[in-house]
């Protein structure tokens, strides 16, 4: 009963919140014009919810304004997810736990978290996040998980709303301006259901479908906003667009470990299909491929770990295009680290991460942690067409770090990443792949 009145209350809630956004599109140049005007008002529930965070915002103004000028990138989910295991445990079946996590966009930023393991039945598992921070990002979703199904599939699905209130843009193009540095304020609210199918060992399937209602609106004014310097013309999807997508992938994957394998290979493509549903202005196929493999060099722990990633995103029709905030990107913790977030967009990428993992020491049964040193070089480029100039003007970052591990589990990892750009601090809880 405890777990069902907690449900309601966080459902009525979230509801309550999103009301209003999904029917917020209008794709023409006019609509974007009324948003840009239209001063946003926060309802009584909303006024309550932040009670809270405005109390504390003004102090921690200083410091979260200081670690985002510095460059830093910090995982915004997780800054210590230890804390979940020092609240809770495998054998419990139901829990409520706070989170908290530091942010170089977001700022610090406090979760709410429950999950319930027996919900309807016992292993499967019900959760639910409401998360705010001090620069008036939002993270909320509720997710159910059935990890069994006729001893072959699975089952995960989730409804989520995010708001980055200062997410940066660049323009598009592999040789886009980072003096010319904007941000937007992007809301999103949707979900998504995915079924996979596990038929041997080493090979599995899934299926996708996703709705998400993107608004974008000006950011918090540390740069200039992108509805001001871009248009319609030159960057796609400043009017928003809500989008469905239904698609697949396949997989084959001989990794020892997920999460930090040190031998085996694995191959992911998928393709999917994103159609507007409110006009006809956007729509697109997205296609990934995902080669990745690891290999003992001379001596046990040392690993040479190689990912060669690439994406392609083709217009459905002449007359429909692909919106600049689903565009393939790079820069930040996951692909090119010496660039900042999201620092190149356009159609298509490819993407070359090599890193060689050396330990300074190993877990054992006596000693469960264990530490390696990374030395690491990255190699990628965005494209409006992979077709042309396939071979030229790469980008790379390059750098070192240490990864902090157990026999079962990946803890963090620390980075100093180096481009002709800038050099970034990166601490993230977890791998990279």
């Amino acid at each position: 009963m405890c777990a069902l009145i907690h449900f309601v209350l966080v459902l009525m809630l979230f509801l309550h919140f999103a009301q209003g956004w999904v029917f917020a599109q209008t794709p023409d140049e006019e609509g974007l014009r009324l948003r840009k005007q239209r001063i946003p008002k926060r309802n009584v529930a909303q006024w309550v919810a932040f009670v809270p965070i405005t109390a504390v915002k003004f102090p921690l103004f200083i410091v979260s304004r200081g670690v985002k000028y510095t460059g830093i990138f910090i995982e915004e989910k997780a800054l210590i997810p230890r804390t979940r295991d020092l609240l809770t445990s495998d054998d419990r079946l139901i829990a409520l736990y706070p989170t908290a996590s530091l942010g170089g966009r977001a700022g610090l930023s406090g979760e709410l978290n429950f999950f319930d393991k027996r919900f309807p039945r016992k292993g499967n598992r019900l959760s639910l996040q409401a998360g705010f921070s001090t620069n008036s990002h939002q993270n909320h979703y509720i997710r159910y998980r059935i990890p069994e199904m006729f001893g072959l599939m699975h089952l995960d699905t989730r409804v989520r709303y995010h708001v980055k209130t200062n997410e940066d843009f660049f323009g598009i193009g592999n040789k886009s301006d980072r003096g010319g540095r904007t941000n937007f304020r992007h809301e999103e609210l949707g979900g998504e259901l995915k079924v996979g199918a596990s038929w041997t060992k080493w090979f599995r399937t899934r299926i996708l479908v996703d709705y998400t209602d993107h608004v974008i609106e000006d950011g918090d004014e540390t740069y200039d906003s992108a509805l001001d310097k871009f248009d319609l013309q030159t960057t796609p999807g400043l009017d928003g667009a809500a989008l469905l997508g239904a698609g697949g992938s396949v997989a084959f994957d001989t990794r020892d470990s997920d999460f930090y394998p040190s031998k085996g290979s694995l191959a992911e493509f998928s393709a999917i299909v994103f159609n507007q549903t409110d006009g006809d202005d956007y729509g697109f196929t997205r296609y990934k491929l995902e080669l990745s493999h690891c290999l003992t060099l001379f001596r046990t722990g040392r690993i040479l770990a190689v990912r060669l990633s690439g994406e392609i995103n083709t217009r459905l029709s002449d007359d429909k295009d692909t919106p600049f905030f689903e565009r393939a990107n790079l820069g930040g913790a996951t692909d090119l680290r010496g660039y900042s977030t999201g620092r190149f967009r356009d159609k298509d990428l490819i993407l070359l991460n090599v890193e060689y993992r050396y330990p300074l020491w190993e877990a054992h049964r006596d000693r469960r942690g264990a530490m390696d040193a990374v030395v690491f070089v990255d190699i990628g480029r965005v494209f409006n067409d992979l077709q042309e100039d396939t071979f030229s003007d790469y980008k790379t970052s390059y750098g070192i770090g240490i990864r902090a591990r157990t026999v079962e589990e990946f803890i963090f990892r620390a980075e100093i990443a180096r481009s002709e750009e800038e050099t970034n601090l990166i601490l993230k809880f977890e791998p990279m792949f």
